[in-house]
């Protein structure tokens, strides 16, 4: 989580994380945490009877209400304290250049901020929060996976070795040269979407699907885990075989690429679609290039293997397990750090 959220504040508020507590992850984490029991979109009441917003929170049956104020609150903070940060560095003369200070320094130039303020924060505020837990979900997946699966490991480490060696990290560079690492990562995102439903939709007009007649304004909730265990596309489903996404042509791996649907659709589609993707190539590469991911042991030494389990919520990702991880070689320490040094 630290990682991803640390990686995200860069990009969107040029805020490099330093510190174990720091204080914008603490803030994203339990702004995660909070909106994740808050319950999906479409599983509380008041998304179908929107009157109820105005229900008092001093009556019974007003969980829902006062779950939400304490979320948003909470929300409000983790979206506010950064962006105030770039304008006060912008005012300073110290902001690092980002995707918050290069749309504020364009609404000066073009004498619309005072319209524009409140938008440039919830663009911002949106792409941290969306891109701190859905890519935190697919690497806890990854690692999941990796437990339960060692023979995928040992391939996926194999082919690296092959191609990167021992003497550097893979890059993305390496990429296009890594065929069973790409599906590897492909069935990542069909095996468990970290948003089992997706972003909501509404209907802008009046449409029929299948019989059924969509009045206008209808919210539309995609089942995008449905999706994802559609027999007919990917067979054996509940399987875990990266093996399905390899020895295709493009249009083949095209037409049915669970990228195209994990990301969202439409106008809604995600936006930081392209980073995600670079980020977890990176990571799950250099993860298994450095270390070794395999099963916990308990008292008796004996080998645990965690069961699938993942959350319900908005978001989706494993429930705590048990695993182990420790470096390859003695190696492993100075090609990381002589890496950071090069960047």
């Amino acid at each position: 989580m630290r990682f991803n959220a640390s990686t995200i504040l860069e990009i969107t508020y040029g805020h490099e994380v330093t510190q174990q507590d720091d204080e914008f992850v603490r803030l994203a984490t339990q702004a995660t945490v909070e909106t994740a029991m808050a319950g999906s979109a479409g599983s509380v009441i008041v998304d179908f009877f929107p009157f109820l917003i105005h229900y008092p929170s001093w009556l019974p049956g007003s969980g829902f209400k006062t779950s939400a104020l304490k979320t948003r609150a909470l929300v409000r903070r983790t979206i506010e304290k950064p962006y105030q940060q770039v304008k006060e560095r912008l005012a300073q003369g110290v902001a690092k250049p980002c995707i918050t200070s290069q749309l504020v320094e364009e609404s000066y130039r073009n004498g619309t901020f005072q319209e524009e303020d409140k938008i440039i924060e919830g663009v911002a505020g949106s792409l941290y929060g969306a891109g701190t837990e859905t890519t935190n979900a697919i690497l806890m997946t990854f690692i999941l996976a990796m437990v339960r699966h060692p023979e995928a490991f040992r391939k996926a480490q194999d082919e690296i070795d092959a191609v990167v060696g021992h003497d550097r990290l893979p890059d993305l560079n390496d990429r296009d040269s890594l065929p069973y690492l790409n599906a590897l990562i492909t069935e990542l995102y069909r095996y468990h979407p970290p948003l089992p439903l997706g972003i909501p939709h509404t209907v802008n007009k009046v449409d029929i699907y299948n019989g059924f007649t969509l009045p206008e304004g209808s919210m539309v909730m995609a089942n995008i885990w449905s999706m994802s265990r559609n027999e007919d596309v990917y067979p054996e489903p509940e399987v875990f075989r990266p093996e399905r996404f390899l020895d295709l042509t493009k249009t083949e791996l095209d037409n049915i690429d669970p990228k195209d649907f994990t990301f969202g659709f439409g106008r809604r589609v995600c936006p930081g679609r392209w980073i995600a993707e670079d980020v977890v190539f990176l990571l799950t590469s250099r993860l298994i290039s450095t270390m070794n991911i395999g099963k916990s042991k308990d008292v008796d030494g004996r080998e645990i293997t965690p069961v699938y389990g993942f959350t319900s919520g908005f978001s989706s990702h494993p429930k705590k397990f048990p695993y182990s991880i420790t470096p390859r070689s003695a190696q492993v320490t100075h090609v990381v750090s002589r890496t950071m040094l090069e960047t």
